[in-house]
């Protein structure tokens, strides 16, 4: 499993699906991307939502079966 990720040292690849902390949810993890030319994360659950990520960290990948 891979260590969290503090946004202040480094940012992870455009559009690339990661598990982060919303700070608006009470830091309760979630899904969702990052939007490198807007500067900031979507949100997988909620359309539209407020999103401030403090931590993030790559989704494990899927398995094969």
């Amino acid at each position: 499993m891979s260590e969290w990720i503090k946004v202040e040292d480094k940012m992870p690849d455009d559009e690339q699906n990661v598990l982060f902390t919303n700070s608006k949810l009470r830091g309760l993890p979630s899904t969702g991307w990052y939007e490198k030319d807007l500067g900031f994360f979507m949100h997988n659950n909620f359309l539209n939502a407020l999103v401030i990520v403090t931590h993030w960290m790559p989704l494990p990948e899927t398995p094969c079966e």
